[in-house]
């Protein structure tokens, strides 16, 4: 297990973003301030590129105090790009 996931400032380091994998496309989201409604707004449309770019990433494992954990958040498949909306830390495993 690699040893943090965020750099001082916070955001994910090269390595965290570089080993993450898809884990859902944008086909299964439902959120529609991420996907908008009726092809109008989204925070992934306002962000650029084409919808279908995006999709939810999981890092590889870190460790903690508690136990193993792992980074959700989106991704631009294209572009590359990091939606700072809704990181999320998921324990467990």
């Amino acid at each position: 297990m690699a040893s943090s996931p965020f750099r001082e400032d916070g955001f994910l380091t090269d390595e965290a973003i570089r080993f993450s994998e898809v884990i859902q496309t944008v086909d299964k989201m439902g959120n529609p301030i991420l996907v908008g409604e009726g092809g109008v707004g989204g925070l992934f449309r306002e962000n650029g590129g084409n919808v279908a770019d995006w999709g939810k990433y999981a890092s590889e494992r870190y460790a903690s105090p508690q136990e193993p954990f792992e980074v959700h958040f989106y991704r631009n498949k294209v572009t590359g790009e990091i939606l700072l909306f809704d990181y999320k830390i998921k324990f467990g495993g």
